[in-house]
């Protein structure tokens, strides 16, 4: 005979059903059997199978009750089963007559092969003891309270199992074929972090690295949306790593990982940095980012937009992230070289002590820099909590007729600590780039289009995720409370007058909000609750737009004075303030009662460019001079400069150093 839980009760006898009908019976079996071996008592019965309603005689009523039953069972020539004692009733049943105990039996079986090493073992034994089951636990008494909580006590006890089975199972190196089973698991339940991290992983081992993100991504999402709580730290972990390519995710048979590792030779070289194709511009127009990613249009003479983006999410140690040349279709992995004393070289990243000016750092930048750097704390969905840097650089493709200045189409990661280089691929033409959601979104003004990439799992190439047409071209965007802002431009009589100030949901990339402003987006900024857009201007105006982030509406427009041709520059936000350049002026606006204070920087050439805050002071710079300003926000003096001797493309705050991007000489 054989008694079954896992599933209807059933009671087989000689390969036919033999289950009791009645609603007492069945509910009866069903406690005993699910506490196999053990006493029920008689209060607990009662309480279980009469509930809030018990008869008036309760223990009389459950005699009665335990009599029918066994009777029932004798009729269907069973040999009895439960046994009386003195507290209560308790089924007398072997490992072979009741499937829970079979499946509790191979389940122990399983997990200690798997610790033991014994991966194949482990799945095979985990395969069975899960195919025990016929359904959902005591499916046909889901009505009673008591087969709904022990119901859902044994779909826990299968639901880990799987879990250890599918891990067997990526031990063994199965990972693609366990994808689509763990699609659906993830699907039916998308709460449960093992079964999503093992998807990850499976879908990164099987070459879809922008899978195993997304995925990843959606489960921090609607952990946050539906329990307002993070990932657990293993899947935040493992979605860092994913992201970094760890090659220790990679699969090893179980040989592999006993095998002692290969010892290290000393003669080994670091790879040569990669060289970048013949023929490209070897200097390039400058773009700043803002604390939160975006990058601003170009400045009159340095070309049009390039950018830097948010991949802060791609190294162990905080990186930079460089635009580089179009046609750099492979990889490098460019070894740590600083120049003999720290001397400055053209085409670099240099860092900086604030306090001192000393130069600490020197990053050159194979095949040339040339945009604005930038860096800030990201604020953005990166898994793990740590500081990074972001950094536009690189010679540019060639400009269209009619244009200043090209745009880049590859990007290059770079360690701030191992001042190490990776240079991999983009797709389509960049004008603007922002990180927010765990994403890189590029805005490419030839296409009229936004697209969401997320990094391949070779580090060559950026995976697209989702794509946005718009009416116009957009090039300024940046990502503020858990949205992304984009300037696009609106066509007029005499092309591109005016701008639109889009809001678009990083989920569906729907548009939640068109704000207009008077003229071409140069840069944009965000605090106070507020996005700070700075317009190029004319002959009769210039001014900068404060939108409220909670009513998406200006809230203010500030005006300048009119200076042609490029009025207001670049903007920043902190140390309580937003920060506006405007030829040889620093503006300083105050959002508590929006007054504004102008500082003018005694340089000789006035051209003040990229703005920086942090370290306890503003930063700007004079490139034309290739000078670094340092100002204090309290008393607007300048208290600091650095002389580079190299043209001065963009600079930002980051961890304790001021980092600058410097080009080629001033000639």
């Amino acid at each position: 005979m054989e008694f079954r839980v896992l599933g209807p009760l059933e009671v087989i006898k000689d390969g036919r059903a033999a289950t009791p009908r009645g609603r007492l019976q069945r509910g009866l079996l069903a406690l005993l059997l699910l506490n196999a071996n053990h006493v029920v008592t008689s209060n607990r019965l009662i309480d279980e199978l009469w509930e809030d309603e018990p008869p008036d005689s309760a223990r009389h009523a459950l005699q009665v009750l335990v009599s029918a039953l066994r009777k029932t069972l004798q009729l269907e020539g069973l040999q009895p089963t439960i046994v009386t004692r003195p507290t209560g009733y308790m089924a007398q049943v072997t490992e072979d007559e009741l499937d829970l105990l079979r499946f509790e039996r191979l389940v122990q079986e399983g997990r200690q092969a798997l610790a033991d090493g014994g991966v194949e073992a482990a799945a095979v034994i985990l395969s069975d003891a899960l195919s025990v089951w016929r359904g959902p636990a005591l499916a046909d008494l889901s009505s009673e309270s008591f087969a709904q909580r022990e119901g859902a006590r044994l779909e826990e006890m299968r639901l880990a199992a799987l879990e250890d089975r599918i891990e067997a199972e990526l031990l063994r190196g199965r990972h693609t074929g366990i994808v689509p089973e763990l699609q659906g698991l993830v699907r039916d339940f998308p709460l449960r972090e093992r079964f999503r991290g093992q998807l990850v992983l499976a879908l990164y081992r099987s070459h879809r690295q922008a899978d195993a993100l997304r995925v990843a991504r959606e489960g921090r999402e609607l952990l946050s949306e539906e329990l307002g709580i993070d990932p657990a730290i293993e899947l935040q972990q493992l979605e860092l790593r994913v992201l970094q390519h760890d090659p220790t995710l990679d699969w090893m048979s179980p040989r592999d990982l006993a095998a002692p590792p290969p010892a290290l030779t000393a003669a080994a070289s670091p790879p040569a940095p990669a060289s970048l194709p013949p023929g490209t511009e070897e200097h390039a127009s400058t773009a700043l980012i803002d604390k939160s990613g975006h990058v601003p249009r170009r400045r009159r003479t340095r070309g049009w937009l390039t950018a830097a983006i948010g991949l802060a999410v791609l190294a162990v140690v905080p990186v930079i992230v460089v635009i580089i040349s179009g046609g750099v279709s492979k990889r490098s992995d460019s070894p740590r070289t600083i120049p003999q004393g720290l001397r400055i070289v053209p085409d670099s990243l240099v860092g900086l002590d604030p306090e001192t000016l000393q130069v600490s750092d020197v990053i050159p930048i194979p095949g040339g820099i040339g945009t604005r750097v930038s860096g800030e704390r990201q604020s953005g969905p990166i898994p793990v909590p740590q500081e990074y840097v972001l950094v536009g650089a690189g010679p540019l493709t060639p400009p269209a007729v009619g244009s200043c200045c090209g745009t880049p189409r590859a990007v290059a990661l770079v360690g701030t600590v191992s001042h190490r280089v990776k240079l991999f691929q983009n797709t389509g033409q960049i004008n603007g780039l922002a990180f927010g959601h765990g994403e890189i979104w590029i805005a490419n003004c030839q296409a009229n289009a936004l697209t969401a990439f997320t990094g391949n799992n070779q580090f060559v190439g950026l995976a697209t995720i989702r794509v946005k047409s718009l009416r116009n071209c957009a090039e300024v965007i940046g990502f503020d409370h858990g949205d992304f802002w984009v300037a696009e431009l609106s066509p007029g009589e005499s092309g591109y007058t005016h701008d639109i100030i889009d809001r678009l949901d990083p989920r569906t990339m729907a548009i939640k909000a068109r704000i207009p402003v008077l003229s071409q987006t140069t840069d944009m900024a965000f605090g106070a609750d507020s996005v700070w857009v700075v317009e190029s201007g004319n002959d009769t105006h210039s001014f900068v737009y404060r939108i409220s982030e909670e009513s998406n509406r200006v809230a203010h427009r500030f005006q300048f004075p009119p200076r042609v041709p490029w009025p207001g520059e670049s903007v920043a936000y902190g140390v309580g303030a937003a920060w506006v350049t405007d030829t040889n002026i620093l503006y300083r606006i105050n959002p508590a009662d929006d007054s504004i204070r102008a500082l003018t920087i005694p340089f000789p050439v006035h051209d003040l460019g990229s703005l920086a805050v942090g370290a306890g002071a503003v930063w700007t710079d004079e490139s034309a001079t290739g000078t670094l300003v340092k100002v204090d926000p309290d008393t607007g003096r300048v208290v600091g400069t650095k002389d580079f001797g190299f043209k001065v493309y963009g600079l930002r705050v980051y961890d304790g150093k001021i980092w600058v991007a410097v080009g080629d000489s001033l000639g």
